[in-house]
Formats: structure tokens, C-alpha cells, sequence
């Protein structure tokens, strides 16, 4: 339970929900292989539910923490992390200066910066091998439908082009403090073994333009990109929901070599 000495350091800008369920906490940490990762980084340790239960596995891990006052507290309260917290927005922080890696990756995500988080653990997805992620039940489930479902979207197909996901557990909002009004959902990616053999960039661009006029037809999505009628017509009539990775690879690729 969350005592009342912990309340100041709550700030609802952050959206700071504090777990507060040690046997979901050990379910979450344990589902990451820690033989697979040479260090461990916690995204948001808050009050250091996750923090400890990583402690005990005996791997390299750093916190990184945006909020100065639960900084502070962790350095006060959790001897060991003196050394392993950082007091920083994750979202500009540059993992290339672990040295270590493959890198895994623990958080319960602050739902007003889930999908930029998801963003950046994309950005670095040649050292990220996994992620466990506490994450709102609606976004959580969008995220595990597979490309090609009408409930995909954008972060979907992005984030399993480059990832296996899969659902750990539903999680109810009651073993939170404060009590979020959603649910949640535990989701873990694992790096896929896919080959990249694609513009990165203008696939993503694809992605994006596809979706924003995604109750469109491909055709007309994508009117603005060159011989874009050389595309296979079946995949033109298609909405962008419609479309698999291996669809959005192939016009990546047709489109590359035709671009505006």
C-alpha cells in the first residue's frame, strides 16, 4: 500500500500511476531473459517496486527517471542505485552511451508518452533485443493485433515490422496509486530476425500517410508519389488497415525507385 509520505511526489503532468502489486511487479521483471540482455535499463522506476526485484537478478541495470523529487527519493531510500539512476527525460537520451548491449528494456509507462516511448525504443532497435512494458490496455491491444486487421494502425505495423509482441497479462486498474481510469495491459517485444532490405525512412513515410487517410483506398493515399499506378492494383484498392508488413515493403520498395 502506498503510504501518505509518498503522496507529494505524485504529479499527474507525468502521469505518474505507481504500481503497487509486488506479485505483478515480479511477473513483469521476469518476464524479460536476462541472458539475453547485458544490461537491464527501467524506464520511470517511480517509487522502486520494479527497481528491486531487478536488483535481485545480479545484472548491470540503470533507472532513468525524469521527476527530480522521486530522483531523489530513490537515492535516498535505495543505496544501490546511486550509482545506477539517472536524473533524465528518457525520450532524449542517447542509448548509444551503453557501452553494453543488447540492451532490455523494463518500464511502467507513463500513458501521456507511451507511443513516443514505443518511438524510441524503435529508434534503437539494433541494440534493444526486448521489452517488457506496462502500457494502457486500449493501446496495448492495438499494438499485439498483427498488421492486416481492421483494429491495426500505425504503431502497429511500425512496431511489428521490427518486433514479435506479445501479450503477457491484463492488468486491473485497482493495484495502481492513484487508481488510473483505464486499464492496463504487459506486453513484451523481442527483435525479430527481420531483414531489413528497405528504405527505413520513406517506409515509415508510407505508413504515416496511409493512416492518416486511412478510411481512404491506397490509390488514393498515396496519389502524390510517381507511377504509383505501376503498384499492384489489388493493393491499391485496398485502406491501409487492409495491408500486411510485407505489403508496405513492397510499395516501399516500388515507390523508392520512383519517388517525386
Amino acid at each position: 500500500m502506498i503510504t501518505d509520505e509518498y503522496k507529494y511526489t505524485i504529479k499527474k503532468s507525468l502521469g505518474q500511476n505507481f504500481l503497487k502489486d509486488k506479485n505483478i511487479a515480479y511477473i513483469i521483471v521476469n518476464s524479460i531473459d536476462f541472458k539475453k540482455s547485458k544490461i537491464i535499463i527501467e524506464i520511470g522506476p517511480g517509487l522502486g517496486i520494479l527497481t528491486k526485484i531487478i536488483y535481485e537478478k545480479n545484472i548491470p541495470f540503470k533507472a532513468i527517471e525524469i521527476d527530480k523529487n522521486i530522483y531523489n527519493y530513490l537515492n535516498n531510500n535505495y543505496p544501490f542505485l546511486r550509482d545506477n539512476i539517472l536524473n533524465k527525460n528518457i525520450l532524449n537520451y542517447d542509448l548509444n552511451q551503453i557501452k553494453n548491449n543488447p540492451i532490455g528494456i523494463i518500464s511502467n509507462m507513463p500513458y501521456n508518452i507511451s507511443s513516443q516511448i514505443l518511438f524510441w525504443i524503435i529508434k534503437y532497435k539494433n541494440i534493444i533485443n526486448q521489452a517488457v512494458l506496462m502500457i494502457q490496455k486500449e493501446v496495448g491491444e492495438k499494438i499485439i493485433t498483427a498488421p492486416g486487421n481492421r483494429n491495426t494502425n500505425l504503431l502497429s505495423v511500425y512496431i511489428n515490422t521490427f518486433f514479435n509482441v506479445k501479450c503477457i497479462k491484463h492488468i486491473n486498474n485497482k493495484v495502481f496509486y492513484p487508481k488510473p481510469k483505464v486499464n492496463s495491459t504487459v506486453i513484451k517485444l523481442t527483435r525479430n530476425n527481420f531483414n531489413i532490405d528497405f528504405n527505413e525512412k520513406l517506409y515509415f513515410e508510407i505508413i504515416k500517410t496511409s493512416f492518416l487517410q486511412r478510411r481512404k483506398m491506397i490509390k488514393n493515399s498515396l496519389y502524390n508519389y510517381k507511377n504509383i499506378n505501376i503498384i499492384n492494383h489489388n493493393l491499391l484498392m485496398k485502406r491501409p488497415e487492409e495491408l500486411t508488413i510485407e505489403d508496405y515493403i513492397y510499395i516501399t520498395n516500388i515507390i523508392d525507385n520512383n519517388v517525386l
